[in-house]
């Protein structure tokens, strides 16, 4: 590692401790809800439109944070999908994912886990006279 990043991982790791220790937590709190498929059903029978309306309003009232299907790396084969949410409680985060169309329906289950977004790097641009953005 360069000396820049040497000094980076120390003050990154000083900074994370001192927090620690004065009971403060690191990172922003998020829920990532990993969501399969059910076997043995028609997935044309599944209520995608339903879900898809479900997920613009988490995205429209501010709980929604990313979505999108996962694939096996090796054979580009879907795995299932990463929902993940902002709530204020596991609980509140259950009540959430248990409400997707496709989990009340029974298409797909799910897990959910805690995720603390403590590091990462997000680049937007947005163009100002049309209004388009990108992420990248």
């Amino acid at each position: 590692m360069s000396d820049n990043t040497n000094q980076r991982v120390a003050d990154l790791t000083a900074r994370n401790l001192a927090r620690k220790e004065a009971g403060e937590k690191t990172g922003k709190m998020y829920w990532a809800v990993h969501t399969q498929w059910a076997e043995g059903l028609d997935k044309d029978d599944a209520p995608l439109p339903e879900h898809l309306a479900y997920q613009l309003m988490l995205e429209e009232t501010g709980v929604l944070f990313a979505a999108g299907g996962l694939t096996d790396g090796p054979s580009g084969e879907r795995a299932g999908g990463l929902i993940v949410i902002r709530a204020p409680s596991y609980e509140r985060a259950m009540e959430i994912a248990t409400e997707d169309p496709m989990h009340k329906s029974g298409f797909r289950h799910f897990n959910l886990y805690r995720w603390r977004m403590n590091e990462g790097h997000i680049r937007f641009t947005v163009n100002l006279s049309t209004g388009q953005g990108e992420m990248e």
